[in-house]
C-alpha cells in the first residue's frame, strides 16, 4: 500500500460502506474492528485491505489535503464528483461531474461527502474494444480510446450514440467489465419519441458558464438574477463582453472574474432570455411606436 497503516486509521468497506478502525497491525495482518458492533473484530491481509477498502481521511485533515481533480462521493446517493476549485475566501468548493455542478461549503464537503482515495485500477489490462456496463443504468459502453498518460478513457454507447470521458478510478467504481458473449439482461420499453434527449447535450461545454455563475454567486448572491434584472442592462453587459472579445488590447479573459468574456456573453444571453420569457415586466427593450 502507498500509505502506512496505523492504529486508529479508519477504512470503509467498498461493498457495504461499513467503517472499520485499525486496532493493531503485524507484519502480515491488519486487525480491524467495526465502529458500531464490537463483536465484528477481524483481521485481513494488507492486499485485501488495499483492494476492498477505501482509506477514510480524518475530517480535520480534509481541507488541507483537498486539491483540484480530487474526487468526492456524495453520501446520500453515492454520486462521484471531481473537485474543480476551492475558494478559501468564501470557504466554498466547486464540484463537477458529467451531469451536475455543485457549490458547497467546506463544512458540507466534510459532512456530506467522502473523499475518494486514489487507487490503482484493476490489474486486468483495459483494451480498446472492451465492453463495460454502467452500474447506474445498465447501459453498455465500448472502450474507444485508453490514455494512461492522461488518466482518461473514452467510452461509446452504440444504442444512444452517447460518449463519456472517465478516468480509470471511475471506470473501476461505476462500471462492470462485460465478459465476451455475456447474455445481457433484457430491459423494459420506453416511449420517448418526440421528447428531448438530454443525454445527447455535451454538458462539458457548460463548465465556463458555471464558472461565471459561481463568480456571480460570490459577488452578489446565488440565483441573484431570479430577483429580476432589466433586459437592457443585461444586454448592455453582453455587448461589453462581446466587444472585449474583438478588442486585441483586452484579451479573452475578463480581468475581474478571470472567466472567459464569451462565457459572460453566453450567461447574459441566457439571463436575458429568461427575463423575456418569464419576467415581461422587466423587458424594457424598445418595441417601436411605444
Amino acid at each position: 500500500m502507498d500509505e502506512e497503516v496505523k492504529e486508529g486509521d479508519q477504512y470503509k468497506d467498498l461493498d457495504n460502506g461499513t467503517i472499520y478502525t485499525v486496532r493493531r497491525t503485524t507484519k502480515d495482518r491488519v486487525y480491524i474492528k467495526h465502529n458500531l458492533r464490537s463483536d465484528l473484530d477481524v483481521f485481513v491481509t494488507y492486499k485485501f485491505l488495499d483492494d476492498n477498502f477505501d482509506y477514510v481521511i480524518p475530517k480535520e485533515d480534509l481541507n488541507n489535503k483537498a486539491k483540484s481533480c480530487d474526487q468526492y462521493k456524495r453520501l446520500n446517493d453515492s454520486k462521484i464528483f471531481d473537485l474543480d476549485k476551492l475558494c478559501e475566501e468564501n470557504k466554498t468548493a466547486l464540484l463537477f461531474n458529467n451531469s451536475d455542478c455543485l457549490i458547497v461549503s467546506f463544512e458540507e464537503l466534510n459532512n456530506e461527502f467522502d473523499y475518494v482515495t486514489p487507487k490503482e485500477n484493476s490489474t486486468r489490462e483495459i483494451k480498446v474494444g472492451d465492453k463495460y456496463k454502467q452500474l447506474s443504468d445498465n447501459r453498455i459502453f465500448n472502450v474507444n480510446l485508453a490514455c494512461k498518460e492522461d488518466d482518461r478513457l473514452f467510452l461509446y454507447n452504440d444504442d444512444d450514440d452517447d460518449y463519456l470521458i472517465v478516468n480509470f478510478n471511475k471506470l473501476r467504481d461505476d462500471f462492470n467489465y462485460v465478459a465476451p458473449k455475456e447474455d445481457l439482461p433484457k430491459t423494459g420499453n420506453r416511449k420517448n419519441d418526440g421528447k428531448l434527449k438530454w443525454h445527447t447535450f455535451p454538458k462539458f461545454l457548460l463548465k465556463p458558464l458555471i464558472e461565471v455563475s459561481h463568480f456571480g454567486s460570490l459577488k452578489y448572491a446565488s440565483f441573484n438574477f431570479l430577483k429580476g434584472l432589466s433586459v437592457n442592462d443585461t444586454l448592455d453587459s453582453l455587448d461589453r463582453h462581446l466587444e472585449a472579445v474583438t478588442d486585441p488590447m483586452q484579451g479573452d479573459i475578463d480581468a475581474e472574474s478571470k472567466c472567459y468574456h464569451l462565457a459572460h456573453v453566453a450567461w447574459n444571453a441566457l439571463v436575458s432570455l429568461y427575463m423575456i420569457r418569464f419576467r415581461s415586466d422587466l423587458d424594457d427593450r424598445y418595441k417601436g411606436g411605444e
